[in-house]
């Protein structure tokens, strides 16, 4: 009819102009694309990320009192991180020109500490100290590039055996799974380098955002008499919460009271620049098992601030002094 608009009959017959994608081949392209990113995707987060915890293995078997903290989580924060990885460049002496020790380290190792670095493990015993630093390292050639960075500062070192001994210093060493060991003499390096299981014994976490152990031994605190063991593990929020796990001798029965009055006691000793005793004086005190007590401590994010300072300062102290006197 006039006036209508002219009907176009569809040719059922038709087919995209050649040359042209046809829809499946558009959509295995896109799959291919989409596997390429995600496989590329892995390959970058097992390389450069993911991390497999290993320091705490590494600690010697008569050690005591064991701390680690994950760097990943703990030292995310510019304060902490701003007080204790400074601590790798102390000591350096050389030329005004020199650049900072661990510039000098990423030169001649590939190996950026700020980058990666996942974790550190702090261990002490009746006749020394060792720590650990985990990380994503090449599985050799640190201590060689250590020993280049040092040879660069005039600091007279030994290397034999793949131990670098500094004179009158500590003894440095990398294990088979690429962790970088610190120790307070050659003997309790190797000690750490074969590893044992002495975390599982004190019940150190390898794991998640950092924790301590304590086995009470030797000059006991008043108010731990009854108490075998101490461990805790670290949860870092607005505040940091440490959980502890209380483990009482043979025998004993506890008593959250006297617990309490225990932690309150060991505040009170605590060196007042620490920030420690406010935490250990205010403890939270929760039964679980006749031989076992959970306390909470919680720190502020300022106190936290302010114990990571003296803390930088004690082991700047300690690390200063001669490896026979840990």
């Amino acid at each position: 009819m006039p006036g209508e608009a002219e009907l176009v009959p569809v040719d059922a017959t038709f087919r995209p102009r050649a040359g042209g994608l046809g829809h499946r081949s558009v959509f295995t392209v896109f799959a291919l694309s989409v596997s390429a990113a995600f496989l590329g995707g892995v390959l970058i987060y097992f390389k450069f990320v993911a991390y497999g915890r290993v320091a705490a293995r590494h600690l010697p078997d008569d050690t005591v009192l064991a701390a680690r903290i994950d760097v990943e989580t703990l030292l995310i924060s510019d304060p902490v991180r701003g007080r204790l990885l400074p601590l790798f460049d102390q000591g350096v002496t050389g030329p005004a020109s020199l650049r900072p020790r661990h510039d000098r380290f990423r030169a001649h190792t590939g190996v950026e500490l700020g980058r990666d670095l996942r974790e550190i493990v702090v261990g002490i015993s009746g006749s020394g100290w060792v720590v650990i630093f985990g990380g994503k390292f090449p599985r050799t050639g640190l201590i060689d590039g250590l020993k280049t960075t040092l040879a660069e500062e005039s600091t007279k070192a030994d290397f034999v055996g793949g131990v670098l001994q500094v004179e009158g210093g500590p003894a440095l060493g990398q294990a088979s799974d690429g962790a970088l060991v610190v120790a307070s003499d050659a003997s309790r390096l190797q000690s750490a380098l074969r590893g044992s299981e002495a975390y599982l014994r004190l019940g150190l976490p390898p794991e998640g955002a950092g924790g301590f152990a304590f086995s009470v031994r030797g000059r006991v605190p008043p108010g731990f008499e009854d108490i075998e063991r101490i461990s805790g593990a670290i949860t870092l929020d607005k505040a940091m919460i440490v959980d502890v796990a209380v483990h009482l001798r043979a025998g004993a029965r506890a008593d959250p009271s006297a617990i309490a009055r225990s932690f309150a006691m060991l505040g009170a000793a605590a060196p007042a620049e620490s920030l420690a005793r406010r935490p250990l004086e205010q403890a939270t005190i929760l039964p679980r098992r006749p031989d076992e007590v959970g306390v909470l401590l919680t720190w502020t994010r300022p106190e936290l601030d302010v114990g990571a300072a003296w803390l930088g300062a004690l082991l700047r102290r300690q690390f200063a002094r001669p490896s026979s006197a840990p």
